[in-house]
Formats: structure tokens, sequence, C-alpha cells
């Protein structure tokens, strides 16, 4: 059996704790610049009798050892009708990884991204649903993109960062291009959102400064995402595939913010170019819960994709028993696997 240690009590040596708390004392708000206010409309009622909606998400999980960095990474596709949220066969896709870098878990999210693209993929084809909602950007986050690592190694699938990149890259890629030839209304969410599209000064993220200017129900107009660093590597891995989108990258994807929550600041949508803004706007208001506002059928998938550290130590026990001994496995100092029960384990 392999026991976790117990987590130590917070404590922070009281006048460090002062002088914390003096400094948020003195902070000021960000002093605002009046601009021009931005274009934002009520969202028309959605028509969704007899269509399918499908959700998307993922989830990863690691621990640093003494010889790699050890994750899970999975993602599932939850296709329901509209009304009727249940999915006895949701789609499911996953793998272990052992990665000899200094970033694994930017690493693993990687992976992550790739599963939920393969598992999306795999449901506009069996399942022809009428819309797909991807939990997360179609524009890869540019952390993923700027990162590189020229000296790791997937240990089991002998491949460094930047190929597994171009091939994160391709799965987005043949995502799309099955989404438009079967005409899928295609979608991603963004709840954690951190661009600066509407601000004029770019001193408020587009959530705060949208937040004071929309009310329930309302989208702002249909915006060009800027100089995303996924257009330039779409364009490049879309080359290498022989990939010819229906127009220049710069034009594929558009982007539209939603208050879909009474109390949350709006989530970003994005949108290929195919897909009509205010159609999109409509179905995840229609299909979402009022006060966090995100889709059920988002909801539902993530109630049963979540790794937490239950099974990510049941895989690393597993891993114990067929490689008992290895120096490999044994966790760095701060990582919780085992604690001080290593050597009875």
């Amino acid at each position: 059996m392999v026991f976790e240690r117990e987590r130590e009590e917070e404590y922070l040596w009281p006048e460090a704790l002062l002088r914390l708390l003096e400094k948020a004392s003195s902070l000021v708000p960000v002093p605002e610049i009046e601009g021009k206010k931005p274009e934002v409309r009520d969202v028309p009622p959605a028509r969704l009798e007899g269509q399918l909606i499908c959700g998307v998400d993922g989830s990863h999980a690691g621990k640093e050892l003494s010889g790699h960095y050890f994750g899970i990474a999975v993602a599932m596709a939850y296709t329901s009708d509209w009304r009727v949220i249940r999915d006895e066969r949701p789609i499911f896709d996953g793998d272990i990884y052992r990665l000899t870098s200094v970033a694994g878990q930017t690493w693993l999210s990687l992976e992550e991204t790739g599963y939920i693209f393969t598992v999306a993929k795999k449901a506009v084809e069996q399942r022809r649903p009428n819309w797909i909602i991807i939990d997360g950007p179609l524009l890869m986050y540019p952390g993923l993109i700027y990162h590189d690592d020229p000296d790791g190694v997937d240990l089991d699938r002998l491949r460094g960062y930047r190929l597994a990149l171009h091939d994160c890259a391709g799965k987005i890629l043949n995502f799309l291009q099955a989404c438009k030839e079967r005409g899928v209304g295609t979608l991603g969410l963004v709840k954690r959102v951190r661009s600066s599209l509407f601000d004029p000064t770019k001193r408020r993220r587009d959530a705060s400064f949208l937040q004071k200017h929309m009310r329930y129900g309302q989208m702002t107009k249909p915006v060009q995402p800027g100089k995303h660093p996924s257009l330039n590597l779409y364009e490049k891995v879309s080359q290498e595939l022989g990939f010819k989108p229906e127009v220049p990258w710069k034009d594929y994807f558009t982007v539209v913010y939603l208050k879909s929550s009474r109390v949350k600041p709006p989530f970003r949508l994005e949108l290929p170019h195919w897909v009509h803004p205010e159609e999109a706007a409509s179905m995840v208001l229609a299909v979402s819960d009022p006060i966090t506002g995100v889709p059920v059928h988002i909801q539902r998938v993530e109630g049963l994709i979540r790794i937490g550290q239950e099974t990510l130590r049941s895989v690393y026990a597993r891993l114990l028993t067929k490689m008992r001994g290895s120096p490999d496995l044994i966790p760095l100092h701060g990582e919780e696997f085992v604690g001080q029960r290593w050597e009875r384990a």
C-alpha cells in the first residue's frame, strides 16, 4: 500500500505576514481611461429542436520523480440531446507519460490538448453532433507554443517537445477539417480569459473590461484574435500536412464574448469562419447554467474526467509493483506520493 504524507500546516512569520497586509492596503485601483465602449447586443433565442450537442474536456496530473516526470493526460467527449443530458457511451482517450523534461507539467498539458481534439474528432465522425463545444481554446495557448525543451525526451515515444507540439497542432487541424466537411457548429469556450482585445489602453484583460459594459444574455461583436502565435503554427503545420484552408489563417477565426452568467465575467468564444457568431452564442446561452455560465454538457463531462491524487496514486502504485526498487520512481523532495514510507512501500 502506498501512503501519502499529510500536508504540513501553513505558517508564515507574523512580521512577514504583516508586511504583506500593509502592502495590500497601500495598493490603489488601476486608473481607468475612458475609451470607446464595446459594441454589445442581446443574444437572439436559440433554435435547438432535435439537435445533438457534444461537450469535450480533458484533464492531466503529474509528479516529479527522481528519474523523470510522471503524469497522466486524458480527454472525453460527451454527446447528448440538448434537453436530455445522457450519454452512456462517452468517447475517451488518454495515456501515461514519462518525460525527462524541465517543464513536465507544460508538456503534459500539451498532450492533454492533443487528446481533447482526438476525441472531439471521433465524436464528430461517430456521433454526428450539430454542435461541439471544446472546453478551452481552438487557438492553442501561447505558453505551449513558446515553450521549448531541446533536451527533453518522451521516454516511451522517443520524441521531443517540438515534434509533440506539431503533432498536437495537426490533431487540431484534422478536427477542424472534419467539422467543416460535416457542417458541425464548432467553438472553443475559454472560461479563464487572459486576452486584452477590447480595452484600448491594454491595462485590463477583457474579462474585467467587459464586465462593466455587459449584462446577462449579451454578446460582443465579433473581432479578430489579433497576432496570435497559433496562427503562425497552424500555417506552418498545414503546409507540412498539405492542408489547405478555405480562407487565410489570419481570417480563419473570430472571437466573441458572451455573458452567460449573471454573476461571473463573460466567457470568450473562439469560432472558425464557417460558424455564425449569433447562432453559437444563442446555443451556449440556452444550454448554460445562469449562475456559473457553463454549458451543461461541459459540466457533465467535467464531472467524469477529473484526474485527482487518488487516480495518480493508484497508477503510481501499479508502477511500483512492476518496477519495485527502481531509483527512477523515488519522488523528489516535496512531492507527496509516499513521503517517509518509501522504504516500506
